[in-house]
């Protein structure tokens, strides 16, 4: 890989606009109101869009393999496991109503464009496998039922428009929203008083040391898995083992005591966040192609309100709801961005757990819808 000053520019900025999101978060009510996740998101479109930064694939690459398994793994250290058993069976009920909601609207969708947007099963296909898995899932699909190069490439590009306007909503708006219509979660109280505790506490980098080679065995481990499954480096494998042993690890309480490794994950998971907005370039919109994003913003959009009425009428809390909705509709990587804005680390696990089972259905039911449907 060349190294130049744009490449350069991408680190430095991926690096520095986490502190800066998170001063302007305290500064600015308007900001505040957003959460750093989000501004880290908006900041970086901006820089890319406007022409400052040019998109830098392969450092993208390397910051994401890094950002990601360091946030889920050290913001999983100080988790409590014991707390999740108690709240799972309404994760499973949740997660169950996205991919019911998902696949409801993707085919009212297909039926709705079927007129309007050509090689309607082969979106319709991707759509449930992007919507209850993620976007390798939507990849995996558009191999396995043989699309047309550019059906994949439009679902990708508005994959990336709609997922920001969904984590806008999820990590700005939702919170306050949404409990006004669904209860709050049982462990919502205990968990802010604890992260409250555990900021006032000095940053020590002797904690963050051993969290760090903590996550290192655990992706380590999760990365020698996934080449005796699988002959190559897969990040699903990956990311499923380095929850499981990171979860385990939770279980001692002296890993517990570790509590410089939460704020850790989360400065990881802004670089993340960074990231993922120096890379939104917007400047391969098309407009002959908007039916199609008018199909995916009818499944993405239509399968949140039928999901948030099933949690109101079964009386899913509010946050179990946001974080399996995040779940479905984004991925793993991204749950972490939405327990810090709920402020509830206790459904870390739940979003985590969800994410991975949707990673693994997603593929299964988009050739599934695309067998029907065509």
């Amino acid at each position: 890989m060349t190294f130049t000053l744009n490449t350069l520019l991408f680190v430095l900025f991926a690096f520095a606009l986490p502190p800066l999101s998170d001063y302007l978060c305290r500064k600015y009510r308007l900001f505040g109101y957003l959460g750093p996740v989000v501004l880290c998101y908006i900041l970086g479109m901006i820089l890319l869009n406007t022409g400052l930064l040019r998109p830098e694939d392969e450092m993208r690459e390397i910051l994401t393999s890094a950002s990601v398994p360091l946030a889920i793994g050290l913001m999983l250290l100080t988790g409590d496991l014991l707390s999740w058993f108690r709240t799972s069976a309404k994760g499973v009920l949740s997660f169950s109503f996205e991919v019911l909601s998902t696949l409801t609207f993707t085919v009212l969708g297909f039926y709705l464009f079927r007129n309007t947007v050509q090689d309607g099963a082969y979106y319709a296909g991707m759509f449930s496998a992007v919507y209850t898995g993620g976007s390798a899932n939507m990849a995996a699909v558009s191999a396995a039922i043989e699309a047309p190069a550019n059906t994949y490439a439009l679902a990708m590009m508005y994959d990336v428009v709609l997922g920001g306007l969904f984590l806008v909503f999820t990590m700005g708006f939702a919170p306050h929203f949404y409990k006004k219509i669904l209860k709050p979660h049982p462990d919502a109280d205990k968990q802010h008083t604890a992260e409250e505790t555990a900021a006032k506490r000095p940053f020590s980098w002797k904690e963050f040391g051993l969290g760090f080679l903590l996550v290192a065995v655990a992706t380590g481990t999760g990365a020698g898995l996934a080449l005796i499954i699988t002959g190559k480096m897969d990040a699903g494998i990956t990311i499923m083992a380095l929850t499981a042993i990171c979860a385990g690890f939770s279980l001692s309480p002296k890993v517990r005591s570790l509590k410089s490794t939460y704020p850790a994950g989360e400065y990881f998971l802004l670089v993340f966040a960074s990231v993922m907005g120096l890379s939104s370039d917007f400047s391969l919109f098309r407009p002959d192609s908007l039916y199609v994003l008018g199909f995916m913003a009818f499944v993405m959009f239509g399968s949140m309100a039928m999901h948030l009425l099933l949690s109101f009428l079964f009386r899913i809390d509010k946050d179990t709801h946001l974080i399996t909705s995040t779940a479905g509709i984004m991925s793993p990587p991204f749950i972490p961005g939405v327990v810090k804005a709920l402020g509830n680390h206790s459904v870390l696990l739940t979003g985590l757990t969800a994410g991975i089972v949707g990673n693994v259905l997603g593929t299964y039911l988009g050739i599934i819808v695309y067998k029907w449907l065509s």
